[in-house]
C-alpha cells in the first residue's frame, strides 16, 4: 500500500525545511488537483509555465521546483 497524499505531503515539508526551503501549493491548471513545489524561503514564485500540449513538462522554473501532482490532499491521514 502506497502513502497518502496528506502524509506524502508532510514528509515532503519536513524534508524542505530540513533543506531551509518551503512547499507551496498552487491548482494545476493542465489537469486540475494540485501542484506541490519545494522552493527557498525567501524566492519569491515567478510566473511560470506548467505542463501543456506545447510544454509537455513545463518551462525550466517548473521543471526544476516541482515535487509532486496530486487530485486531492486530505485533511488528515488515510492510509
Amino acid at each position: 500500500m502506497t502513502q497518502c497524499n496528506y502524509c506524502s505531503l508532510q514528509l515532503y515539508r519536513k524534508q524542505a525545511k530540513e533543506r531551509g526551503n518551503k512547499i507551496v501549493l498552487r491548482p494545476s491548471g493542465f489537469m486540475g488537483g494540485i501542484e506541490v513545489f519545494e522552493v527557498g524561503k525567501k524566492e519569491s514564485i515567478p510566473k511560470y509555465k506548467g505542463p501543456s500540449d506545447k510544454l509537455p513538462n513545463g518551462d525550466e522554473w517548473y521543471e526544476k521546483h516541482i515535487i509532486s501532482w496530486m487530485m486531492e490532499i486530505g485533511n488528515s491521514c488515510c492510509c
